[in-house]
């Protein structure tokens, strides 16, 4: 497993990991509590600890940057047409809360993040 690989599934962890306490939390103590469980994507600056040189280790080739960017691309062409239906959506369905706008980043955050890693799981798994 390249390192590539081993940071998607440590993002995919961390990005489901909020959700899935997002989730828990709405139901005990509320939606707008709830959305401190998104602190949990701050873990995500961990990441580059997964990147240390080792010895006579390659650190990437060109087929690794290109699945980063092919996947990088999918991810926004996603994200982006998932973000602007959901606010299109809030728009004519006439909800004007500024919570709920809060909400949306966050979850589009942790949307992209899993996105993103499941993009490059599955890049990786084809190749």
């Amino acid at each position: 497993m390249v390192k590539q690989e081993r940071y998607a599934i440590f993002t995919l962890i961390i990005a489901f990991g909020a959700l899935a306490a997002f989730a828990v939390l709405v139901p005990l103590i509320g939606e707008n509590r709830a959305q401190s469980a998104f602190a949990l994507l701050a873990l995500w600056s961990l990441g580059p600890l997964l990147y240390r040189r080792r010895e006579g280790q390659i650190p990437d080739d060109e087929r690794d940057r290109a699945i980063h960017l092919r996947a990088t691309q999918i991810t926004f062409g996603i994200f982006w047409l998932l973000f602007v239906g959901t606010l299109m959506a809030l728009y004519f369905l006439n909800v004007r809360t500024h919570d709920l706008l809060i909400l949306l980043v966050c979850l589009g955050t942790a949307m992209m993040l899993a996105c993103h890693s499941l993009t490059m799981l599955i890049l990786y798994g084809r190749t």
